[in-house]
């Protein structure tokens, strides 16, 4: 950590991860089925930047993260039956930057944001016993992890006599994912590609006794998108 002045830092952090053994629980499992899988295991690499002011706030991270036997449901070809269970998938890497910020803009007004883009991909994929269409999967993005997402939120405080007003309203993006097994890809499961979509909420809240309670009234999806978070496969 570097101090630049009294309002701005530069740090650089690194970190480990352990995620011990798994087992597959599942009721006609066989005896090769009672043997646990490897551990996950993870190096982070992070390279920031923080500011602060009276009225501002600013956060910028860059990241790295690489994971080795990745633990993850995958397919697997079984007496001609394809199922699945929980496997050492293979190595990942996710890779990005993040910028968050809160500015004050007036003694009455705040407005607060933040935008991530992360790319997730799966290195080196371990193919199931059994299956032999795995070639090309190396490289296939991470299922579920958007590229990539941002919001923005404003709120603006009323102050009145006994009583202050909240109005409150933000914006969420989120980029499209692939919802399929570690290692496919939206080439040979197009069914899991899910599309993009954004939300608008809003909500007003009354404050009272220095803000001692709250009464809140939310709206969430004003817009009313319809999306899709997760495919099942079926």
């Amino acid at each position: 950590q570097y101090d630049i002045n009294d309002d701005s830092m530069v740090y650089a952090t690194f970190s480990q991860g352990y995620k011990g053994p798994a087992f597959n629980v599942f009721y006609n499992m066989a005896d090769n089925d009672t043997l646990p899988i490897g551990p996950e295991t993870s190096d982070a690499y992070e390279l920031g930047y923080k500011y602060a002011t009276n009225n501002l706030i600013v956060n910028i991270a860059a990241f790295r993260t690489d994971i080795d036997g990745f633990q993850a449901n995958n397919s697997e070809l079984l007496d001609s039956v394809v199922i699945t269970r929980l496997t050492n998938a293979g190595s990942v890497t996710t890779e990005g930057f993040e910028v968050d910020f809160m500015w004050q803009a007036t003694e009455n007004f705040v407005l607060t944001g933040g935008v991530s883009s992360v790319d997730a991909v799966v290195d080196e994929f371990s193919c199931p016993v059994g299956l032999t269409t795995c070639d090309g999967r190396s490289g296939a993005d991470l299922p579920f992890s958007p590229d990539l997402k941002y919001s923005v939120t404003g709120e603006y405080v009323m102050e009145m006599d006994g009583m202050d007003v909240y109005f409150n309203s933000s914006y969420v993006y989120t980029d499209d994912i692939f919802a399929g097994a570690p290692g496919s890809t939206a080439q040979t499961n197009p069914e899991a590609f899910l599309p993009e979509y954004s939300i608008v909420n809003a909500s007003v809240a009354f404050s009272f006794d220095d803000d001692a309670y709250r009464i809140s009234l939310i709206a969430k999806n004003l817009t009313d998108e319809k999306f899709v978070t997760t495919y099942s496969g079926d």
